[in-house]
């Protein structure tokens, strides 16, 4: 069986992959111990000086929390016109892309570049609500979204198609 589409990256395609990649990224492994012992080191800290000194002071025991917090959330959702800048540069994803899917490969062409995807140059596939996300390396990835294919039925046959396929892939 073969998929054949095509589609066009949006800058809300582009600020959605990267929110989702921060999540990925932050909310699972080391870096997320990382950040789960900081917020227990902050919390502990706050509450451990409230009952030392029955009090609550702003700048020394709610403001770092509140800092970190922002610093977290600023990361994970990072405003749309950060992206802004980075995606106008990219003209090469921009372009309107043609998607050929079948058993063996994966290959995405436009009017200036060609890639063909084998099994074993993928790292790992990841899914999210109307999107695909092909990885070939940590930070280098194929994007196929729902809106490329006909309607959400064929969309989801194909992410059934690439996980019975490419299921032993990371």
């Amino acid at each position: 069986m073969e998929y054949k589409f095509n589609g066009k990256l949006t800058l809300d395609d582009f600020v959605q992959t990267n929110r989702f990649y921060m999540r990925e990224t932050l909310l699972k492994g080391k870096v997320a111990v990382i950040f789960f012992v900081a917020i227990i080191f902050f919390l502990g800290s706050f509450i451990y000086g409230i009952i030392l000194y029955n009090r609550i002071r702003f700048l020394e025991d709610l403001l770092p929390v509140l800092i970190f917090g922002l610093v977290i959330l600023f990361v994970i959702k990072r405003p749309k016109i950060m992206y802004k800048k980075y995606f106008e540069k990219d003209k090469i994803s921009q372009e309107e892309q043609t998607f050929i899917v079948n058993e063996n490969e994966i290959n995405m062409s436009s009017e200036n570049s060609y890639i063909k995807i084998t099994k074993d140059k993928i790292n790992k596939i990841k899914y999210d609500k109307n999107s695909i996300y092909i990885f070939i390396s940590e930070n280098k990835l194929c994007i196929i979204k729902s809106r490329y294919l006909k309607d959400l039925t064929e969309f989801n046959e194909l992410k059934d198609f690439i996980k019975l396929n490419y299921r032993e892939v990371r």
